[in-house]
């Protein structure tokens, strides 16, 4: 939330349509985004339940149901942005350069739904079972290397091709999640096989238990 509200800073020369557009598309973004954190919070709540309970079994089925939800919402809530993009901004905004503007800048919200989920759930996970200085640093560099450095280059210079304006940051926002979903996913599998080898105990657990 913090990088999408800096991004404003840097969208200002480019005048009170595209802020107004941003900052609609940014609202809706961010309601949206509770679903999937909320749902991250839960799979920290329930892994590291699991994981103080020494307990495998717990810490697996915790997480395969969580990531499963958090898929499912990331899918519901890229489909629903989709679909009703141009519905959505008009709840904001009957401007037509606004709402046209806004409206575009939503078909990037819809392709990245389905990373974002999946990385906030990841992270989750991977703070539930005490791993929190790697996901820190990907985080860190996807959402604020890739995605306001990389979207700077995009919207403003040639580096890339022609500027993109706002729609540049967007883009890099997209790509920043997408690197933090493979990331975190390849961190919490490694963490998972070393949790399960050496740190909890391996043991069968009472199907009553499940």
């Amino acid at each position: 939330m913090s990088l999408f509200s800096f991004i404003a800073l840097f969208i200002a020369q480019l005048g009170s349509v595209v802020i107004a557009g941003h900052q609609v598309a940014i609202s809706f973004t961010s309601l949206a985004f509770m679903l999937p954190l909320s749902m991250a919070m839960a799979i920290t709540v329930r892994v590291g339940y699991g994981f103080g309970q020494h307990s495998p079994t717990q810490v697996w089925i915790s997480l395969v149901s969580g990531m499963s939800m958090a898929i499912v919402m990331g899918v519901f809530l890229a489909v629903f942005t989709y679909v009703f993009n141009h519905q959505i901004v008009a709840i904001y905004s009957q401007d037509p350069q606004v709402l046209a503007l806004a409206a575009s800048l939503l078909v990037f919200a819809a392709l990245y739904q389905v990373f974002d989920a999946i990385q906030v759930a990841a992270a989750g996970a991977l703070r539930g079972l005490h791993d929190t200085q790697i996901t820190m640093l990907v985080t860190f560099v996807s959402y604020w290397g890739v995605g306001l450095g990389l979207g700077y280059l995009m919207a403003f210079t040639h580096v890339l091709g022609d500027p993109m304006g706002v729609k540049g940051f967007w883009l890099g926002i997209l790509l920043g999640l997408g690197l933090a979903a493979i990331l975190l996913v390849w961190r919490l599998k490694r963490i998972l096989a070393v949790t399960f080898t050496t740190v909890l105990p391996l043991k069968t657990v009472p199907s009553s238990e499940i």
